[in-house]
């Protein structure tokens, strides 16, 4: 009975010696195959990481090779541009000289013309003022009547004669030959005086009665011409 039971506990133990080293064995292979397959891991993330390298070392050359082609392209599309832009900025600031030389010019004619403008302002009322004397006045005229029949092609001492007394004590301004020995005699002075204020009065009615009485004193004045003759 005895001998049974120590021959049951010996199995047992041998069992239980068993399964601890089949469960030992076990757990060996089990951490042989995890680090195997660690390793494998490990490998593959290696390569994975080259690979990622190489992506991106692939990746940024066709991006330098796709940015120099496009900056070639670029170029040779914008070249004939550029020109273009060049030439147009060439004209344009000629154009530009131009404007400015030809606004100095006109500003010049500008200045010139007022300058001009300012004499002939300044003459005219020199004159204005001179033909207010009789003097003046009768010399201007007489030098105005030359200028006419100078320009009708008249000669002096031949067509007509200034300041020639004739037969009486008269002395007119100019005697004209006409064929036939016929003669024009033409006094040059004038009455202006009433013009001349018509001219510088401020009113429309005031210019006008002006006028009116210019007109009386030039009929008047032809009047006493014609007595003379």
């Amino acid at each position: 009975m005895i001998d049974s039971t120590i021959v049951a506990s010996m199995f047992l133990l041998g069992l239980g010696i068993g399964a601890i080293f089949g469960w030992l064995a076990t757990s060996l292979r089990t951490q042989k195959r995890v680090t195997e397959l660690s390793t494998t891991l490990e490998i593959e993330r290696s390569k994975n990481d080259g690979l990622v390298q190489t992506f991106e070392a692939l990746s940024d050359k066709a991006l330098r090779q796709n940015n120099q082609e496009f900056f070639r392209l670029a170029s040779a599309k914008l070249e004939p541009l550029e020109k273009s832009l060049e030439q147009f900025d060439c004209k344009l600031q000629e154009v530009e000289k131009q404007r400015v030389g030809a606004y100095a010019g006109v500003t010049q004619q500008i200045s010139n013309l007022l300058s001009a403008q300012n004499e002939l302002r300044s003459e005219t009322a020199n004159l204005v003022g001179a033909l207010k004397t009789p003097r003046i006045r009768g010399r201007w005229g007489e030098i105005q009547l030359k200028r006419v029949v100078e320009i009708a092609g008249m000669l002096d001492h031949c067509d007509f004669f200034e300041q020639q007394s004739g037969d009486g004590p008269l002395r007119p301004d100019m005697i004209i030959q006409l064929p036939y020995g016929r003669t024009i005699v033409i006094d040059a002075k004038v009455p202006l005086d009433s013009y001349l204020m018509a001219m510088d009065a401020k009113d429309d009615d005031m210019r006008k009665a002006k006028l009116i009485e210019h007109v009386r004193q030039s009929r008047k004045h032809m009047s006493q011409l014609s007595g003379k003759s």
